[in-house]
């Protein structure tokens, strides 16, 4: 990738015409304040995320600490069926009550 340093020379004159004429003045002190109040504003939503990051990561902690990594459900009895029954009866029973 070559550099065009002609341009940037000449942009880079245009520029500080600018800021020694005053003709850009009202410009450049737009654009100061423009990147003030974006820092301003993008260092509180940062500050901000910063914080709920924070937040669910210790939710996250709490929750892992409270639930074991390994859960093994044991079925308190085991219910065998003879083999003639009706499972539509049982069926049935169940949903009745």
């Amino acid at each position: 990738m070559e550099i065009p340093y002609g341009k940037i020379l000449v942009y880079l004159l245009t520029f500080l015409v600018y800021i020694f004429s005053g003709y850009g003045s009202g410009l450049l002190i737009n654009l100061r304040d423009a990147v003030l109040s974006a820092e301003t504003v993008f260092g509180d939503v940062l500050k901000n995320v910063i914080h709920v990051a924070k937040k669910f990561r210790s939710l996250h902690d709490v929750f892992d600490a409270a639930v074991e990594e390994e859960c093994i459900f044991k079925c308190p009895t085991v219910i065998t069926l003879p083999a003639d029954y009706d499972l539509l009866e049982l069926k049935y029973v169940m949903s009745h009550g």
